[in-house]
């Protein structure tokens, strides 16, 4: 999440935002890092569905959001590639 609205004052990295709101730029349960892996297909892959976004989330305790479970279940029911990482 971050905020937009109008530029009231820039200095260097210094932004004051006039009518500040919020905005969401990705659903509910995205998680934190996002990028790709690669690959390699096949000759027995050909004709098969494959995903090779992956989303990585980031937890101290190791557990999830119900948010973050949903939307984890439907990446890997499309194909997708998710991982948890706990400290």
């Amino acid at each position: 999440m971050g905020y937009a609205g109008t530029v009231a004052k820039k200095t260097g990295d210094v932004m004051i935002l006039k009518d500040p709101y919020p905005f969401h730029a990705a659903p509910p349960g995205w998680h934190d890092v996002c990028g790709w892996e690669s690959v390699e297909i096949t000759p027995e892959m050909v004709g098969q569905k494959v995903a090779i976004f992956k989303f990585v989330e980031v937890k101290l305790t190791g557990k999830m959001s119900p948010k973050q479970l949903k939307f984890k279940e439907i990446l890997e029911r499309m194909g997708g590639l998710t991982e948890l990482i706990t400290e």
